[in-house]
């Protein structure tokens, strides 16, 4: 909402909020004040699209308000929305914040960035000090259990590598992300794509849970 994302960036910006001034408007009107005298010139909200799913159109409407109050003044500031393209489709349904828009969409991968991502398996590997064993297909894998999306294929190559640590193992495997996979998605064995060789005929049904082996023990869950 308004109110969050306001009381929000007030707080990254120093200023406490309190119940007696968390409305939408008096929010605005401090952000608006306090802006100039910050020295910040840009705010990051990720995954922007939770103020926007489901919202109402009065909401909707409301958020768009906010975010061009914030950017229409003489001092230099831009809000950068990172997320889905609902944020994209939000922003256009209004003609003047459309304007002051600029879209950066990030390209779903695709089968000839699987040596950038055997490289990028290497280097969290690495990273954690873990030996990596890599199979001919591993990337393909990878990429299709993450429908190809390079957010969440950096996600699951996170959740193998604290597998392997959490194991104690030394050598990061196919077995790791296997494990991660199935602890996310609650998969049967024939529906994992590091332990099925059918695994290119599973439907790419969406990215896998942003939870890792960390998240999970933190929860009580186990493992594969």
């Amino acid at each position: 909402t308004v109110g969050a994302m306001g009381a929000a960036m007030l707080s990254q910006l120093g200023h406490s909020v309190t119940r007696e001034n968390f409305r939408d408007h008096s929010l605005v009107s401090r952000i608006e004040s306090v802006l100039p005298h910050s020295g910040v010139h840009i705010v990051l909200i990720d995954e922007a699209q939770h103020a926007l799913n489901s919202a109402s159109e009065m909401k909707l409407a409301g958020n768009r308000d906010f975010w061009k109050r914030v950017t229409q003044g003489s001092y230099p500031f831009g809000l950068v929305l990172s997320g889905t393209s609902r944020i994209k489709e939000v922003v256009l349904q209004d003609r003047q914040l459309s304007r002051r828009t600029i879209f950066v969409e990030g390209r779903r991968l695709v089968d000839g960035d699987a040596d950038d991502t055997e490289g990028l398996i290497g280097k969290y590997a690495t990273d954690a000090s873990l030996e990596c064993e890599v199979t001919a297909d591993l990337a393909l894998r990878v990429m299709h259990a993450c429908a190809y999306t390079f957010g969440e294929v950096c996600k699951l190559i996170i959740a193998a590598v604290e597998d392997a640590l959490i194991t104690n193992a030394n050598t990061l495997t196919i077995n790791n992300f296997a494990s991660a996979y199935a602890a996310d998605t609650d998969c049967e064995p024939q529906d994992n794509p590091f332990i099925t060789p059918e695994w290119a005929r599973l439907p790419i049904a969406g990215a896998v849970s942003t939870a890792t082996p960390l998240d999970r023990l933190a929860v009580g869950r186990g493992g594969f």
